[in-house]
């Protein structure tokens, strides 16, 4: 009994020797956790402070910089300024300082290398210094009309008059700034356009120009130029001489108006549109009339109860005019049907019709030796070109065939080229062209409308009436090659239709 009750010891003994072998032999139970790495010592930045000091004359100092540290965007900063950098790393960066004027050198290194320390603010300072800052000053002058022989002198604020010549340009190197440029030594009559002195203003390191373009009477010009103006509230028939002087009205129709004046072979007499009452009918409508070059002396060429227009006068003494007499459906006064050309005789005698179609034929011309007439024509809808033709009606011939509008051909009194306007590059500008259609050249080329050349008596010049300054027509003339361009009226009103002669 002794010996059963040694080796029986209790369960509950057993079961505790059982647990304590298990866990002291790794052959069971849980895993004890691993500890977590160490957090990583938080980064070490500092801090830069970019601060610009720039010196020189007033006026020349930059309006400020772009500082650029490392690859970082660019950032503005004054020419006496500061601006800072948070946050950065330590250690090496690269400071630069951009968009320097050219008369501006920052001294020392630029770029820079510069050392940043932890939860350091460092300074990096630049020093710039400007020179007085300057530009380039180009003054040119253009003759208009007449000249000035001996030239000009320009001065700049006062200071050293240079001399110019009538067609010159002169380059100053002046301080970046406001300036005024004189331009003297004009002769009698002698004017710059757009005022004289003029203010203009150079930048730094930039070209600034100063035209002036001179208009001076003209001289060796003569004859005189016939037109038609409307100040009095309707249009009437006004001569003066070629240089703008001596104006003299010659009609006085204050009921009507009249218009398009073309002067005789001899400038003994002018041809002209007027409106004259029918004596049978008491009709009135638009005729071509005959008056003596003073004005006096006005009889009719046509008697037409419709609309006759556009005289021209021929070195053969005949006249050429267009109307609508034929056009079953035209009333007086109403120009919105096909016009054809006629020819008459000044006394009234002869009319003969010289185009016969169904389009518009308008503003002939004949050639000098009265051989052929020069006219525009509709050749399609709103597609008018010059052609010529015999006034016996025979042998046609388009010389423009462009798409554009060309109107109001001119003759050459020698008989070799002719002028008209066109609406070919956008507005209304004077070309010429040989008298076969070759050779064409633009004569004029500015903002307004330019229309109805008219030859001088010796062929060198041409007058036509222009908007280029704004508003109202004015008459100009011009070199046949369309230098030397020149008002000769203005008056606030309309002057339209020049017509030259000796």
């Amino acid at each position: 009994m002794l010996l059963g009750l040694r080796f029986r010891p209790a369960m509950g003994f057993v079961a505790s020797m059982l647990f304590v072998t298990c866990s002291s032999g790794g052959q069971s139970g849980p895993t004890a956790p691993e500890p977590d790495p160490p957090a990583p010592p938080p980064a070490q930045t500092g801090a830069m402070r970019i601060t610009t000091t720039t010196s020189g004359e007033e006026g020349s100092l930059d309006d400020g910089f772009l500082v650029v540290v490392d690859t970082l965007p660019p950032r503005p900063i004054g020419s006496n300024g500061a601006t800072p950098f948070w946050g950065l790393p330590i250690g090496a960066h690269t400071v630069r300082l951009d968009d320097a004027a050219e008369n501006c050198s920052v001294e020392g290194e630029n770029p820079r290398s510069v050392s940043l320390s932890a939860q350091d603010t460092l300074e990096v300072a630049f020093t710039i210094t400007c020179a007085p800052a300057t530009g380039t000053l180009v003054v040119e002058t253009f003759p208009e009309g007449g000249t000035d022989p001996d030239g000009y002198t320009v001065s700049i604020d006062g200071g050293t008059a240079h001399p110019m010549a009538i067609r010159d340009s002169v380059e100053f190197v002046v301080s970046a700034g406001t300036h005024e440029v004189l331009l003297a030594g004009l002769a009698p009559g002698c004017i710059p356009h757009a005022g004289n002195p003029r203010t203009t203003t150079v930048g730094p390191q930039g070209r600034t120009g100063v035209n002036f373009h001179v208009a001076c009477p003209l001289t060796g010009t003569g004859g005189r130029i016939a037109f038609y103006n409307d100040a009095g509230g309707d249009w009437e028939i006004f001569v003066m001489n070629a240089d703008g002087s001596d104006v003299r009205q010659l009609t006085d129709n204050t009921a009507f108006n009249e218009s398009h004046p073309s002067w005789s072979p001899n400038g003994a007499r002018i041809a002209f549109v007027g409106t004259r009452e029918d004596p049978s009918t008491g009709i009135f409508h638009e005729e071509v009339i005959v008056m003596n070059a003073d004005g006096s002396n006005q009889v009719a060429v046509t008697n037409h109860p419709l609309y006759d227009a556009s005289p021209g006068w021929s070195g053969g003494n005949q006249i050429v005019f267009q109307t609508n007499r034929d056009d079953p459906s035209a009333k007086p006064f109403d120009d919105i049907f096909p016009d054809e050309i006629y020819t008459i005789n000044p006394d009234g005698t002869d009319p003969r019709r010289v185009t016969n179609n169904t389009v518009d034929d308008i503003h002939p011309d004949w050639s000098p030796n009265g051989a052929i007439i020069v006219y525009s024509s509709e050749v399609s809808p709103g597609n008018y070109d010059i052609l010529t033709i015999a006034p016996n009606g025979t042998a046609v011939v388009n010389l423009t065939r462009h798409p554009a509008t060309d109107w109001r051909p001119a003759w050459s009194p020698d008989g070799t080229r002719i002028a008209f306007h066109s609406n070919r590059d956008g507005n209304f500008e004077i070309y010429v062209m040989n008298a076969d259609g070759s050779g064409l050249q633009r004569l004029t080329n500015s903002l307004g409308d330019d229309f109805h050349p008219a030859w001088s008596p010796d062929s060198r010049m041409i007058a036509f009436q222009s908007t280029r300054a704004g508003g109202d027509f004015d008459i100009y003339i011009m070199n046949a090659d369309g230098t030397g361009v020149v008002a000769i009226t203005n008056n606030g009103s309309n002057d339209d239709g020049p017509a030259w002669t000796e």
